[in-house]
């Protein structure tokens, strides 16, 4: 390289005068819905406590007790599965123990034109369940709908008596994981959920605990003659026909006293229509009516849009609401969220990502622009063996009166004087005058 373009006119800017980013990311932005807990935006459904790993810790969080017994955590682990609640959580030691404690959530901006709400969960009875007195009851704002007086332990079989997380070295049993269904007439822009115990000793002696639960805001519904209905499946302790459902998750009862299988767009449903679940199928949301199927590789989603998903299949991540391919996720894109089911960005949507991590509005010159699935990105486009210089070139050395500069992996070649009014001499030296016999290069 010839000494003339080495005295190039400096008005070229060096990329040693780039502004040093006075402001670094230090936190994950979460881009996407997580999983749960989770409310859409439509304001039809919401999803909660449904992490399986230590992100359902995250969940509870949001969640409130009456009374917790000190020392305990509003959540436990019952054989492997979080719950809220369960053994040694809820209300005290001392009388009074339990009855009438609760756990509770508000969750708010539900459609204002509803007029019912769906809801399922998995409950979890701990220990020594005896029937009357003890029992539990869900509250929807003003609503209380009594749950069943369960089972009494004593008239249980040895083998039903299958002992999870309970009471250790009792003979008390633990009833766990039974799903729940229910309708409440609703309205309003806001919801309370409350879990009630009305159990009458201390949650060492008996517990309940709960989790998965769902809450459709249902603007049609099918059916309007009962203001609240509650049931849960067949499982190994036989209720009577008083609080059990009459068919198996998946069936519900027609005219005909008949078990017949749900609409496939539902998990579980009381009639025929896709109108009539109470909980979508997988690869279907709830738009307030009837459940719909979500776009191509989303397992849950807010809409019938590519870009309204919250929960990707197998094989896929989330990126800003939509379902990408997990190999597509790639350094300065990283993997993350509750179970590793989402890929991140550390900058905003409309910034760039420079290589040592930083965000900005702008790709300062000689850096090149990049897309990463649609991220942007500030990329140095040299080998690892070359130079950048302040005009964009590559080359392989950097000569004198020219200076080097390392940034992390990055090689500059960088002028050295001002950018205006300096000019570049042989020694490196800098100066505001070109003194004869010398000449002025542009």
């Amino acid at each position: 390289m010839s000494f003339f373009k080495l005295l190039l006119f400096h008005l070229l800017l060096s990329h040693a005068l780039l502004p040093v980013l006075s402001y670094y990311f230090t936190g994950t932005k979460l881009l996407s819905f997580p999983p749960y807990p989770q409310f859409l935006s439509q304001g039809y459904e919401i999803g909660d406590l449904y992490s399986t790993d230590d992100c359902f810790l995250d969940d509870a969080t949001s969640w409130s007790a009456t009374r917790i017994i000190s020392g305990s955590t509003i959540y436990s682990n019952c054989g492997g599965t979080y719950i809220l609640g369960g053994y040694d959580v809820l209300g005290s030691l001392s009388s009074p123990y339990q009855a009438g404690d609760y756990f509770s959530r508000t969750y708010t901006g539900l459609s204002s034109t509803h007029t019912m709400i769906y809801f399922t969960f998995s409950m979890w009875q701990l220990d020594s369940w005896n029937g009357s007195p003890d029992y539990f009851q869900v509250a929807i704002d003003g609503v209380t709908i009594t749950g069943w007086n369960t089972f009494s332990y004593g008239s249980m079989t040895a083998a039903q008596k299958v002992q999870v997380c309970g009471l250790s070295g009792s003979s008390y049993p633990d009833v766990t994981d039974t799903r729940t269904f229910g309708r409440v007439a609703h309205t309003g822009t806001s919801l309370t959920f409350k879990m009630i115990s009305q159990c009458d000793q201390d949650s060492t002696n008996e517990s309940l605990g709960f989790r998965e639960l769902t809450i459709y805001v249902v603007e049609t519904p099918t059916t309007t003659g009962a203001t609240q209905a509650f049931c849960r499946l067949p499982s190994v302790i036989s209720l009577g026909t008083t609080w059990q459902c009459s068919c198996s998750e998946g069936q519900y009862l027609d005219s005909t006293s008949t078990c017949v299988t749900c609409d496939s767009s539902c998990s579980s449903c009381f009639g025929a229509g896709s109108n009539q679940c109470y909980e979508c199928a997988d690869n279907y949301s709830f738009d307030g009516t009837e459940c719909v199927a979500c776009s191509s590789h989303c397992t849950a989603c807010s809409g019938t849009g590519s870009d309204e998903c919250y929960e990707c299949e197998s094989g896929y991540l989330l990126y800003y609401n939509q379902c990408v391919l997990s190999s597509a996720c790639i350094s300065p894109l990283y993997i993350d969220g509750c179970d590793d089911t989402s890929c991140e960005s550390p900058c905003d949507e409309d910034e760039y990502i420079y290589n040592n991590g930083t965000c900005a509005d702008y790709c300062i010159f000689p850096l090149q622009t990049g897309v990463i699935l649609d991220t942007l990105l500030c990329i140095y486009p040299c080998a690892s063996n070359e130079y950048l210089y302040w005009d964009g070139v590559c080359e392989s050395s950097c000569d004198s009166p020219l200076t080097t500069r390392n940034q992390a992996a990055e090689v500059y070649c960088d002028y050295g004087c001002a950018s205006t009014g300096e000019y570049l001499y042989w020694d490196g030296s800098c100066s505001t005058e070109c003194n004869s016999p010398l000449e002025p290069v542009t």
